[in-house]
């Protein structure tokens, strides 16, 4: 019974939020557990009617027959072509010609996929040797992503660490506890983190912060 007053209670809430134009996003549905679906499922069956737009993205392979509705319209995502990740490279490392050298090795291993690219460029702009001498640039998103945190100042490390144990979305103030770090320190270690972009503020939720990708908060957990 309270599982179903909690259902009705997402239709209400979205059907009174789309009495104005509003829109809702949802990410990464390929995260829903089992018992998290049939809340997304409520909610989508509450839109017809109403003024409110769902936006939602998922990884190839999920399927929800929810989304199959005649109101549901899907969007294919391909991958950028090589004159893109070409001029996102480029817009990274504009300022370090010396690295413009990399760049046909970019665009190849980042096969269209535009987080791959620029964590790629990333990688040689943390690195603390002349002109980014990489030995060899990382072939997968994974293996960016470590490079990059390879490269972390240890008590920035230790923050991101600790944060992850908490979850995607994070408090910056819960983080602090859970890493028994001093106030001075996170703040610092906050105001690096926020100019690498592996993470980033979530306005909306007060002070907290959100990893910039659920890999990036994966390999800082593992």
């Amino acid at each position: 019974a309270r599982h179903a007053r909690l259902l009705a209670m997402i239709g209400r809430l979205v059907r009174g939020a789309g009495q104005a134009r509003s829109v809702i996003v949802l990410e990464d549905l390929h995260w829903l557990d089992g018992s998290s679906e049939p809340f997304f499922n409520a909610l989508v069956d509450a839109l017809p009617g109403t003024s409110a737009l769902l936006l939602c993205n998922h990884r190839p392979g999920y399927r929800n027959s929810c989304l199959e509705q005649s109101f549901c319209r899907k969007m294919v995502l391909s991958p950028l072509d090589d004159a893109t990740i070409t001029a996102l490279v480029d817009a990274r490392l504009r300022h370090h010609p010396a690295l413009i050298r990399h760049r046909g090795e970019i665009v190849t291993k980042a096969a269209g996929n535009p987080f791959f690219g620029e964590e790629l460029a990333r990688v040689l702009l943390d690195d603390p040797r002349p002109a980014g001498g990489v030995a060899k640039l990382p072939d997968s998103v994974r293996g960016v992503v470590e490079a990059r945190l390879g490269h972390l100042d240890e008590t920035d490390l230790s923050f991101l660490q600790a944060a992850a144990v908490i979850g995607r979305d994070f408090d910056v103030g819960l983080g602090q506890q859970v890493s028994a770090m001093p106030a001075a320190e996170v703040s610092s270690s906050v105001h690096r983190l926020l100019a690498s972009e592996l993470v980033y503020e979530r306005v909306s939720l007060g002070k907290a912060l959100a990893f910039r990708h659920p890999l990036v908060q994966e390999v800082a957990y593992n």
